[in-house]
């Protein structure tokens, strides 16, 4: 799951109006740039599963503190609050969890000390074919839901450009990355590429939603002032 990641974004902005968008396209990225900056360390980070393997589905996941339930939570409760919109904040971070529940292989786990796999489903590596399908039909229908002023639909064709260059670019990134044989310069790199690839559609998705707001502000200052 990447581009699915930031289908919730359209689909919050209509549960909470008046919440900043930035709050939505940073927040659903949150555990992933968490965990990025956990691969530079160590405690977490991707292996090949094959020797070939240069894709999220040819790859295990580390992700025992960014990406359990426990983790995963504590995470979103914390990021709710530094953002100062506790409740929307919280959905935004947590939405990544669900989300990656609906493919992953079983590595999410309760928690790193008991370690008990409470997902995901192995769409991944059993149906990836499906798996690419049924991210972008999920992608599509939180974009129908999603408003339809013209910031909102450059918001949803650049998450759907994003989920179909993800076939080519995805295995591109990963596997220049992997075949780097020093382990210290592949975790950097990694985390590098990890933070970059939520941080900064996370701030286009933004600017786009932003827009949207005050163009929808602006529009309602002048009917307003036409009614007096």
């Amino acid at each position: 799951m990447y581009a699915g990641h930031f289908a919730p974004i359209l689909v919050l902005r209509r549960w909470f109006p008046n919440t900043s968008p930035y709050v939505f396209s940073i927040g659903v990225g949150v555990l992933d740039i968490i965990f990025g900056l956990l691969v530079s360390t160590g405690y977490e980070g991707f292996v090949k599963v094959a020797q070939e393997g240069t894709n999220y589905n040819e790859l295990a996941i580390h992700c025992d503190y960014s990406h359990s339930l426990v983790g995963s939570i504590l995470i979103s409760y914390l990021y709710g609050l530094i953002v100062g919109s506790p409740l929307p904040g919280f959905i935004a971070s947590f939405s990544h969890f669900v989300t990656d529940w609906l493919v992953h292989g079983p590595d999410l786990i309760l928690d790193p000390i008991s370690k008990v796999v409470v997902g995901g489903t192995g769409l991944w590596h059993s149906h990836p074919k499906f798996a690419f399908l049924f991210e972008g039909l999920f992608c599509v229908a939180a974009g129908l839901y999603g408003d339809k002023d013209r910031w909102t639909l450059a918001a949803n064709g650049f998450i759907f450009l994003t989920h179909i260059s993800s076939v080519s670019l995805l295995p591109f990134f990963f596997g220049t990355i992997m075949d780097i044989e020093d382990v210290g310069t592949r975790q950097v790199m990694t985390s590098v590429a990890m933070v970059f690839a939520f941080t900064l559609p996370g701030l286009i998705l933004g600017y786009f939603l932003n827009r949207s707001d005050n163009n929808n502000r602006h529009r309602r200052r002048i009917d307003t002032n036409k009614s007096h």
